[in-house]
């Protein structure tokens, strides 16, 4: 489904995993709340691509079941610097990709509500969030290539609970400690600092709406 240029302000719902492609240059504005909704079984994967969506008391989207893809989105807060709430939550067993993708003021850029929820985050940028990653209950979290813009001394980039999973390379924060704050990475995490990947930029691919990074122990689609 493609959307024409301009601004949406209706809340959106969608029972099962569909394409969804913005105008270029982010013309498409989504204003109103996103609901995705899908089964983890049904082996289909919904897709935004290059949409602008705007938030403040509710979460811009909430995933809750289904495998989700991001591709180029920018999601911010309504009110400019001012924090709006988590911009991306997961629930239900959802999973999301984040591809070249930028979250902007918000007291978390993606939430994990449920051990059962999974992201995995390439190449995106999160700025001025209190946490740039949040998991309250455990699920499994990659971040490859991935920037966290810290704008207060309390920002931290990884705020994951003790049964979290997953694996952290090539990303970094804007200020020392700022990717981790004071706690350490859960035991259930890998973590290769920055400057020890060989990061090689071999591939820009057009219409993909971000930049893919491929480097030894990059994280790599089934």
């Amino acid at each position: 489904v493609r959307l024409l240029p301009g601004s949406f302000p209706s809340p959106l719902e969608l029972s099962h995993p569909l394409e969804l492609t913005g105008a270029p240059g982010h013309a498409t504005h989504l204003t109103g709340p996103l609901i995705l909704r899908g089964s983890s079984t049904a082996g289909r994967v919904g897709l935004l691509r290059s949409l602008h969506l705007s938030h403040f008391y509710n979460p811009a989207v909430t995933l809750l079941g289904g495998a989700w893809r991001f591709e180029g989105c920018t999601i911010d807060s309504s009110r400019r610097t001012a924090r709006a709430v988590a911009g991306v939550v997961l629930r239900g067993g959802a999973s999301l990709e984040l591809v070249g993708c930028t979250i902007i003021s918000a007291s978390a850029a993606v939430n994990l509500c449920e051990a059962g929820c999974a992201l995995t985050a390439t190449s995106s940028c999160f700025r001025n969030v209190k946490s740039g990653v949040l998991c309250e209950r455990g699920g499994s979290v990659t971040v490859f290539g991935c920037r966290f813009d810290a704008l207060s001394g309390s920002d931290v980039g990884l705020r994951l609970s003790a049964d979290t999973t997953g694996d952290v390379r090539a990303s970094s924060a804007s200020r020392p400690g700022a990717l981790w704050g004071r706690m350490a990475p859960p035991p259930g995490v890998v973590f290769v600092e920055a400057a020890e990947e060989d990061v090689d930029v071999v591939a820009v691919e057009a219409g993909m709406g971000g930049m893919l990074l491929h480097a030894a122990g990059a994280p790599q689609a089934a």
